[in-house]
């Protein structure tokens, strides 16, 4: 009886494709190479190929064809130099881990791409850490998807129209945290990130109060000035903290909606309670800051050291950066959009709020808070902050008739 060979082991799994090979191989060994051919309806050299790897005790399974040597590999010395950097940053920060602390600590491929100018790409690091065991992932929630039309959407504002501001708290962070008490470095990172761009702007604060995010809104509108856009039409959003409302809560305006709107004619308003993916892309931003910036700092000698590294992030996530959800860099977002707004909006210089607090500003904004309560602007702001924020709506496209 004849087998076809060819049909059987196209179709059958390795294991039966094995045992089919164990029979050929015997049925030549008895019949003769010939005869396995004509029974088989198979080359002769096929047959021999099978019984000389059965002579040398080799597996009867196909071999792999993958090639021995890779043009595209990793060279070692690349391999060599990852593993052992992430091996040493993970030492570090299990070492300055902070005291009571549940967070995992995670080797961000992009701080050492950017770090050693590795010349590949973030999955190739990325693959290479999973394999070494270096690279353990967030624990990742559930999250509604965001609707391609909100994107689409937030592409048709200006640059500058929605800034979206937070405060990011740096006491929990394993490699920083140690160094706040020891060095009596900043605890608080204050962050604006514009929604068309995605340009941030930080600032640093040893407390969260009021007068911080007061100060911090009142450089940012001279800094967007400056550079050519009209503060009347910049809408500031924020989350409902008491450093953005009141000790009371929003029946009265906060120092933050004083500087920003009755002084620069600004927009200030609060996402609804609990939504907290309205301020997803100052968010974003956060956790892009602890993984590539704050996670991996060195020991800054003063506090001046401190503000120098941050501004070399800033200028790297502003002008260099590419962001992926964007779809380019700030610089590169910015010439798409086509306006008249100066690069040099993007060339944010990074300050303490602490050293910003003089008793001249100071007394500048006692004399705005008493213009405020005499024109009666607690009451107004009261109702213009509850409005939600809105979105441009996508332009209707019509058919055209025939």
């Amino acid at each position: 009886m004849k087998i076809v060979y060819h049909t059987v082991i196209r179709d059958a799994t390795p294991r039966l494709q094995s045992a089919v090979r164990e029979e050929m191989v015997a049925y030549a060994t008895r019949h003769g190479i010939k005869a396995a051919c004509r029974t088989y309806e198979i080359a002769r050299n096929t047959v021999r190929k099978w019984v000389r790897r059965a002579k040398e005790d080799e597996p009867l399974t196909n071999r792999s064809t993958r090639p021995a040597n890779s043009p595209n590999a990793m060279i070692p010395y690349w391999r060599l130099k990852i593993i052992d950097e992430a091996t040493k940053e993970r030492a570090r920060l299990i070492r300055y881990r902070a005291p009571n602390t549940k967070k995992k600590i995670v080797i961000s491929a992009s701080w050492l791409k950017q770090k050693w100018k590795i010349p590949y790409s973030l999955s190739t690091i990325l693959s290479l850490l999973h394999r070494e065991g270096l690279k353990i992932t967030r624990p990742q929630k559930v999250r509604k998807a965001l609707s391609p039309v909100v994107f689409q959407r937030k592409q048709l504002l200006p640059p500058g129209a929605r800034i979206m501001v937070d405060v990011k708290y740096l006491t929990d962070i394993h490699g920083y945290a140690p160094l706040i008490q020891r060095l009596g470095l900043p605890s608080y990172q204050l962050t604006a990130r514009d929604v068309r761009t995605g340009a941030l702007f930080m600032a640093l604060s040893s407390q969260n109060t009021q007068t911080a995010t007061a100060i911090f809104v009142d450089e940012l509108c001279a800094h967007f000035s400056h550079h050519g856009i009209d503060c009347t039409e910049i809408m500031f959003q924020t989350d409902n903290g008491r450093e953005f409302t009141n000790a009371y809560g929003d029946a009265h305006a906060s120092a933050f909606s004083i500087l920003a709107m009755l002084k620069w004619g600004a927009t200030h308003r609060l996402i609804p309670l609990g939504q907290k993916n309205w301020q997803s892309d100052v968010e974003s931003a956060h956790r892009l800051n602890e993984d590539e910036l704050w996670m991996h700092l060195l020991p800054p000698p003063s506090t001046q050291a401190l503000l120098r590294e941050v501004q070399r992030y800033n200028s790297f996530f502003n002008l260099t950066r590419y962001n992926s959800y964007k779809g380019g860099s700030p610089l590169q977002k910015l010439r798409e959009a086509h306006t008249s707004i100066d690069e040099g909006l993007l060339h944010w210089s990074v300050f303490e709020c602490d050293r910003a607090m003089t008793r001249d500003r100071l007394e500048a904004y006692k004399t705005l808070f008493q213009r405020a309560r005499e024109e009666c602007f607690y009451q107004k702001v009261r109702l213009s902050m509850r409005v939600p924020p809105f979105l441009p709506p996508l332009p209707q496209v019509y058919p055209e008739v025939a």
